[in-house]
């Protein structure tokens, strides 16, 4: 699957389920494969194409989106903060969504 197909399948769901929590203050967590990062980081950076091959995505080492309502105003790799910490759990005991 391209990038580009995979934006147009996860693009709704930024729209409709993510974006709206953001605008309202709630802080998400996003799990998934690579290349579905990869294309959301593409979206959420406004990544030029030829950019998107060089879009690290480690595994297990979260990437914190600091934002103003649905303003980008900056990104770090997480350290395993307590917070972290009880999302690894919290996804370890079976949760979802």
């Amino acid at each position: 699957e391209s990038i580009q197909d995979t934006l147009t399948r996860v693009l709704p769901l930024w729209e409709e389920e993510l974006a709206p929590r953001l605008g309202q203050g709630q802080d998400i967590l996003i799990v998934s494969h690579a290349n579905t990062l990869r294309a959301l980081i593409s979206y959420l950076e406004d990544l030029p194409p030829a950019r998107l091959p060089s879009v690290l995505v480690p595994i297990a080492r979260p990437l914190v989106y600091e934002h103003d309502g649905l303003r980008i105003r900056g990104r770090r790799r997480a350290v395993h903060t307590s917070k972290v910490q009880a999302a690894y759990r919290w996804l370890r005991d079976g949760n979802s969504r």
